[in-house]
Order: C-alpha cells, then structure tokens, then sequence
C-alpha cells in the first residue's frame, strides 16, 4: 500500500520507469474537495510560496486511455506504490510494465500551505520539487514539513527539461499555535488512502477496454478513493508525535499530525 516516506526516500535515480517499449460520503455528510497547487501549463509564469505540512508520500503514476465514450476521450490513472526505500521494485515488476508496455513516473505528494491564500492543499510532483525538499532535510537535519520547517518558493517556468520548475527554499518558518491548532483540529489531507494502489480488480477492466474485451465489469467506474481527514492525534497520546512535542520545553520538530 501507499505509505509516508522519510525524506531521505525522495529519490532522483528511480524517477521515471519507462515502457519495455462535491458529491455526499456514505453518512450523507458532504465531501470536502480536494485543493491542489495547480502546476504544469496553465501555471507557466507563476511562483507558489508554499508551507510543506507532514510527511510526503511517494506513488508510481500511469495515464492510459481508454476507447472514446458518446465521442469523448477517457483517461485513467492508475497507481503503484513505491517500495519501502521509495524505489521502483513493485513497479517494475507490475504486470502493466511487464506485459503491456505501460509507462510509470514517480510523483509524490504532500500537504502545503499556499500561502497566496494560507487554505491547505496538496502539492503532487515530480522530483525536480521535491529534490529541494529533500536536500534541505539532508543540510539542516529537520523536517521541511515539521514545526520548524520552512517555506519554499517553487517558480513554474515552463523551460524544458530540469528546469520547467524552479523550486528553492524561501525561508525558515515555525508554524504559529494558530495554525497548528487549525491543521490539528481540521486534519490533513489523507495522502495515504487518496494515493493508494489502484486494485488489480480496477486496472484490468480497463486493459480489457483497451484490448476490446469490454464486460460489465470493466464498464464499471472505478471507485474513487475519498480524501478523508486524518484523525488528530489525542491529547493524551504517549507517542513523541503528541501535542507535547510542539511545547517550548520540547525542542522536537514533528507535528501530532506528521
């Protein structure tokens, strides 16, 4: 399954793995969309000041398309999660990889403050953005998304290459007791349940699709994982991660809700 990853996981040389060639949860309560930093074309020019909160979560991603339904395009992604060292040995070993020629990219994701508008939201890329969450991590020993991480400033220039974003650290910034109360109460973003492996069940009725052997089945939408709330951590929690470690006395650097 799709898990945190320590930041020493983030890894450049497993970046890519090429082909061989508002709806109502259950309870009838609403669903909190899902805000995202709006990255790629449509943010050429732009530069986001962002707040890393938490841990990042590293997943293989793949787009296939699908045979046109009533003259529309379909596309579906389809996840595969890294290994315990944030490496590509479950993917390579993917039956979409070994018999079908599907392609994989890395991409992690993590919860961000954008502070243009301080709402919470999720940050997914590649590593040309995490790289530099990772390198400050390994220079200053503290969690970019912890209490005393920082802010980062990632600068969409839409050059080719290593260079289409341009992400560097902005400044160190300890979060508020404003904003560690919010992010508490509210929770985060559930990376792990919104990025986790797409069930076999799923992506091969989509191959079937693809190879003209549609079935009930294969029609089917797939379910879509809901982006729940993570549960706050109790105050009376033993753990370090509990509401003690963000005290003056403690000088530790995770959050309750890391």
């Amino acid at each position: 399954m799709t898990a945190k990853l320590n930041w020493d996981k983030i890894n450049i040389d497993n970046s890519r793995v090429k082909s061989n060639k508002s709806s109502k949860n259950a309870d009838g309560t609403e669903k909190r969309k899902k805000l995202y930093i709006t990255l790629g074309k449509k943010a050429i020019g732009k530069t986001y000041i962002v707040r890393p909160v938490g841990s990042p979560v590293g997943v293989y991603k793949a787009l296939i398309e699908l045979p046109p339904q009533d003259g529309r395009r379909q596309f579906r992604n389809i996840n595969v999660p890294m290994d315990e060292d944030g490496g590509d040995t479950y993917v390579r070993n993917h039956p979409l990889h070994i018999h079908h020629n599907v392609q994989f990219q890395a991409k992690y994701a993590i919860n961000v403050i954008d502070r243009e508008d301080n709402q919470l939201k999720i940050l997914e890329g590649g590593i040309s953005i995490f790289e530099a969450f990772r390198s400050y991590h390994e220079m200053t020993e503290k969690n970019p998304g912890g209490k005393n991480g920082a802010d980062f400033s990632i600068e969409v220039t839409g050059q080719k290459g290593k260079d289409y974003y341009k992400t560097r650290k902005h400044q160190s910034t300890t979060l508020s007791d404003e904003e560690v109360s919010f992010l508490t109460k509210e929770g985060l973003y559930d990376l792990e349940e919104i990025y986790q492996e797409t069930p076999e069940k799923v992506w091969q009725g989509w191959v079937d699709q693809m190879e003209g052997n549609d079935s009930s089945e294969a029609s089917a939408p797939a379910p879509a994982p809901e982006p729940k709330k993570e549960e706050p951590v109790a105050a009376s929690a033993s753990s370090s991660d509990d509401l003690d470690a963000l005290s003056d006395e403690i000088d530790a650097d995770e959050l309750p809700f890391g």
